[in-house]
């Protein structure tokens, strides 16, 4: 059995010795454990002379130490962060232009500014938009309604006339 220990005491010699089977086992675990134990000597001879390389090589982080010090200087310390997300607010709201059409803002009210109801009681103006496209257009739809109002009052002219023609028609037929 592997888990336990047999012990034969040797009868000539008064020895204790082990059975056969134990020996081989012991030499197999021998045989198996020495290129570990070969590999963690040869590390621990290489450890003192990869330490004393690395401690005593001049790397990025100790450029201008002298020693175990460091030589301190002053300057601007530059902190940047990068980070990437989104923002998105809790409550939003559209507004919109009721205006057809593209428009151009003339001014606007700057960033952060706090409305209250007083500014909005006085009137006060947040978003200018440039009118003169808009007023063009007025003009051109004013044309547009008055060419039509003249349209109409000649085809009103025109069925009062055919509605007189209609009735005198009438009685002379009669």
């Amino acid at each position: 059995m592997i888990g336990q220990a047999r012990v034969m005491i040797d009868r000539n010699k008064g020895k204790i010795a082990a059975t056969s089977a134990e020996r081989r086992l012991g030499s197999t675990t021998l045989r198996g454990r020495l290129p570990w134990l070969i590999v963690l000597l040869a590390v621990l001879a290489a450890a003192p002379f990869v330490l004393s390389r690395w401690v005593s090589s001049p790397t990025t982080s100790n450029v201008g130490s002298v020693g175990n010090t460091f030589a301190a200087r002053r300057g601007d310390l530059i902190i940047s962060v990068t980070e990437s997300g989104s923002i998105r607010a809790r409550q939003t709201i559209d507004i919109r232009s009721e205006v057809y059409g593209e428009q151009t803002i003339i001014s606007l009210v700057p960033e952060g500014t706090y409305i209250t109801q007083q500014d909005v009681d006085a009137g006060k103006v947040l978003v200018e938009m440039d009118a003169s496209s808009l007023e063009e257009r007025l003009k051109e739809e004013e044309k547009g309604l008055a060419s039509d109002e003249a349209t109409l009052t000649e085809a009103q002219e025109e069925y009062h006339i055919q509605q007189n023609q209609n009735e005198s028609d009438i009685t002379a037929a009669k």
